[in-house]
Parts: C-alpha cells; structure tokens; sequence
C-alpha cells in the first residue's frame, strides 16, 4: 500500500493561529506581560476580578506563547499515516520527539471459512475367516516288517522227514507237497524235491520218481548228486523191467564221480540186467 502525506495542521481551521505564532517571541516581551500580571495582583483586584482579568490578559498571552514558544511535537498514528507537531512553550530543536502509541488498524479480507467435512460414517467390517482345513489324516504307520517264514519252511520238511522215518510216505508226501506249494522259493527246495523221489521210490510210484530223477539229474543245481541220481534212476528202470533205459542210466552214471559205494551199485544193476534176456 502507498503511503500517503496527511494534510498539514496550518492548512486546516488552526491556521492563522500557526501562522502568527511563526514571529519570534523575545524575553523582553515576556517579562513585560509578567509584570503586568503581578501589577494586577498587587493592585488588590478581587477574586472574581482578577481571575476575570487573569483571563483578559492571560488569554492572549498563553495563546502568543504557546504559537511562540512551538508546538511539541508528537506523534499521531492513524493508520499508517504520522503527523508531527512542536510541543508548546519549547522550542522544537531543543525537544526530542515523543511517539505515541500507534494504533494500528489490521484490515484483513474476510476469508470465507470452508465448510464443515461431510460427515464420515465408520463402517464396521467383519472379516469372515474361512475355518482352516482339517489336518489331512496321519501317515498310516508302515508296515511291520514280515515275520520270517524259514521256521515255518523247516518244520513242515522236518515232519516230512519224520514222518518218513516211521514209514508214514503218503504222510511225509503231503507234507513236501504242502512245503512246495505254499513256499515254491525255499531255500530247501532243493532238499525237499530230492526227498520227494525218494519218497516216490519207496512208494513204488516208480512213473513219478523216474520222471522226477530224470528232472533233478538235468537240474545244475543237484550238479554234486548227478552220479547218484542217474544210479537211481537206473534202478527204477530196472524195476520197470526196462532194461534199456537202465543200462543207459548205469553207463551215464559211471561218466560221473561216483564213490565207491555207488560204483559197486552200477555195477550189480548192470549185471543184472545183462542177465537177462
């Protein structure tokens, strides 16, 4: 905002006072007028009297000194405008200026206040937890290892045996045929299919052991027993009354390491098949 130059006093209403108060005013003249004054009171003016010629002669004598003597200067603050003007009675070179409280006016624009915020209504939301899936179910514990089957396997040869040597053969039979059947993979398969002929021999069921012989001589794993199996085998063609198939049994069993005993065996069932026609 531009400041502007407030309007000077001796151009308003108080300006001739001002103005005549711009001659100079010597102490000759003021000692003068106080004498008169305190002639006046000499005088024995009355109360009345005397203020009323206090007033006569002091009127223009207090207006002379104070246009003479200066005005004081003070400050007046109107706003933003400051006007100074000399105290009276002092001579405004010698008066250090007197500021008086400003009075500041604060002109602000009315700012217009925002409306008030909508209202906000609290919305409670509810979380619906989905229940948790149901643990899955427990590993089913694992499986007891397999009791071992080789006592089983061992009792039912050992009957066999058993029975065998109390001359129960149909007995001692069902049992290897049990054995076999139920544990086709023993260990003792071997054992027990050597018994079975055998036991097929002393049974007379000389068709089932001639052709169980003939199966265990060709077998690798009776490789040990081969001289002995073909021996047998020859015996049980004998029985059959057929010599051809024996002496052809007895001539392979003698290609095989055969004891002592054994060869005297082969030897008696060939002899005995040469004797006849």
């Amino acid at each position: 905002m531009a400041l502007e130059s407030p309007p000077r006093l001796k151009d308003g209403p108080l300006g001739p006072i001002l103005r005549a108060a711009d001659a100079a005013i010597t102490p000759e003249r003021i000692a003068r007028n106080g004498a008169a004054v305190k002639s006046a009171i000499a005088a024995g003016v009355s109360l009345g009297s005397s203020l009323t010629s206090v007033w006569k002669l002091g009127l223009p004598l207090l207006l002379v000194l104070g246009v003479g003597l200066g005005v004081r200067q003070f400050a007046i603050v109107d706003g933003e405008h400051a006007i100074a003007q000399p105290a009276l009675g002092v001579p405004a070179t010698e008066l250090a200026p007197i500021e008086l409280a400003s009075r500041a006016i604060a002109y602000e624009p009315a700012i217009a206040e925002p409306p008030p915020p909508p209202a906000v209504r609290a919305v409670i939301v509810h979380r619906v937890e989905s229940p948790a899936p149901p643990p899955p179910p427990p590993a089913p514990p694992p499986a007891p290892p397999p009791a071992s089957e080789l006592p089983e396997q061992i009792r039912l040869y050992e009957a066999a045996r058993e029975a065998a040597a109390h001359g129960q053969l149909a007995d001692a039979l069902d049992r290897i045929a049990e054995l076999l059947r139920r544990f086709p993979s023993t260990p003792l398969r071997a054992d027990a299919e050597l018994t079975r002929a055998e036991l097929w021999v002393r049974a007379d069921r000389l068709a089932e052991a001639a052709a169980a012989l003939e199966a265990l001589a060709s077998d690798p794993s009776h490789r040990g027993r081969r001289g002995e199996l073909l021996r047998t085998l020859g015996d049980v063609r004998r029985k059959q009354a057929d010599c051809a198939r024996a002496v052809d049994a007895y001539t392979r069993a003698r290609a095989e390491r055969l004891s002592a005993a054994e060869q005297a065996k082969v030897a008696r069932g060939l002899e005995r098949c040469a004797n006849k026609p």
